[in-house]
């Protein structure tokens, strides 16, 4: 068994002084040596299919975030649109920021839409109307974000603040009733 764990050049080698005749490797050597250079092939056409099989891994992954781009994308525009067509002459345009996708296509992963908040000067009536306008068109997107629903909690607070003082007015100065008799 000591035969079969060295190679068949220290066969050769070892017994070559001994014998008179030429050593002749044992078909089992052959077999050894003929197993061993298959192998070393092996190595060879293994990393051709790794390399495929990392490529086709990577052209999936690419394709999967384009797919996720682009449904972001859309979402984003969709949510900023909303809050634009709803704030009409309060609302500025939307303003996007992009990423660029491993197709080299720009997508919207981001965006505002610029409101204007400030109450209507001396005119609290206005300033009601204003502010409900205000609150719909942050609230307007399917899933309004954490900004959308504070910038509508802040409309809110001044639309109440206006009624407050709408209230106030009349008070002070009730209307004048013309009594015709």
């Amino acid at each position: 068994m000591a035969v079969s764990a060295l190679s068949s050049a220290s066969v050769a080698s070892v017994a070559a002084p001994t014998l008179s005749r030429p050593v002749v490797p044992e078909p089992q050597a052959a077999a050894t040596i003929e197993q061993e250079d298959r192998s070393s092939e092996v190595p060879e056409a293994k990393p051709a299919r790794d390399a495929e099989a990392s490529e086709a891994q990577q052209q999936r992954q690419e394709q999967a975030q384009i797919q996720s781009l682009r449904a972001i994308d859309r979402e984003v525009r969709a949510h900023e649109q909303a809050h634009a067509s709803v704030g009409g002459r309060y609302a500025g345009n939307p303003v996007y920021t992009f990423e660029r996708g491993p197709d080299g296509v720009y997508y919207a992963v981001g965006g505002k839409v610029d409101i204007d908040t400030a109450p209507v000067p001396n005119d609290p009536a206005a300033t009601i109307e204003k502010m409900q306008i205000v609150q719909a068109a942050a609230l307007a997107p399917m899933e309004p974000s954490p900004t959308d629903r504070r910038i509508a909690s802040e409309a809110q607070r001044r639309e109440l603040t206006a009624q407050f003082e709408l209230a106030s007015e009349e008070v002070a100065n009730p209307p004048q009733l013309d009594i015709v008799i």
